[in-house]
C-alpha cells in the first residue's frame, strides 16, 4: 500500500480537471419531518407510533407522501 502514493503531489491532469455536471440546483425546502420526529418518545421502542414514525421515514426519504396502507392477505 505504501507503493502506492508518492513524496510529492502529483500536479498533472487531475488538478485541471472541471467536473462532467453542473450543478444549478437550489435548496429545497425545509421538511417538516424533524418537528415531528422530535415529538416522538425515543426513549424506549414501544413508546414510538409506527405509523407515524413509517410516515416521516416515508417523506424523509421517497419525498412524497407515503401511499396508503394495504394488507398483505388477500381472499
Amino acid at each position: 500500500m505504501f507503493a502506492a502514493f508518492k513524496t510529492q503531489p502529483d500536479r498533472g491532469r487531475g488538478a485541471r480537471c472541471r467536473p462532467a455536471i453542473r450543478w444549478t440546483g437550489g435548496t429545497r425546502p425545509i421538511p417538516k419531518s424533524p418537528a415531528r420526529s422530535a415529538r416522538l418518545d425515543f426513549s424506549e421502542a414501544d413508546r414510538i407510533d409506527d405509523l407515524e414514525l413509517n410516515d416521516i421515514l416515508w417523506i424523509s426519504i421517497k419525498g412524497t407522501e407515503p401511499p396508503a396502507p394495504t394488507r398483505a392477505f388477500q381472499r
